[in-house]
């Protein structure tokens, strides 16, 4: 009888510590799949960052300085032309007050005309 309680409890023991194992074993192929995709996704971004970056590093070998004299002739320009703006800017204001100044003129002669007719 005693062997037979022995035995008893060894076997609820031995159940014991295999639903823990179960629990164990579940539990870390859980972290494992948690593992591998995480893995999966970091593989992922790196290699649509090596793309990124394959990308730029073409981009940064095609790109060709231009000449300080190309630069140096196109700021004169930009210059030059600036100028040119202005002054014509100053024209168009001219002839703007040159017009307003006619046309008061002409208004002017007009009223006269139309007097002198009446008288």
């Amino acid at each position: 009888m005693n062997l037979l309680n022995a035995k008893k409890r060894e076997v609820s023991l031995l159940t014991k510590e295999n639903a823990q194992l179960k629990l164990e074993t579940k539990s870390r192929k859980e972290m494992l799949q948690r593992v591998l995709n995480e893995s999966r996704v970091a593989e992922e971004e790196r290699q649509a960052a090596e793309a990124i970056n394959k990308r730029i590093r073409a981009q940064i070998e095609e790109y060709r300085v231009p000449d300080v004299m190309d630069y140096v002739q196109t700021a004169a320009e930009d210059r030059d032309l600036t100028k040119k703006i202005k002054t014509w800017e100053r024209k168009a204001d001219i002839a703007e007050m040159a017009l307003t100044t006619q046309q008061k003129n002409w208004n002017k002669m007009m009223q006269q005309d139309a007097l002198a007719t009446k008288l």
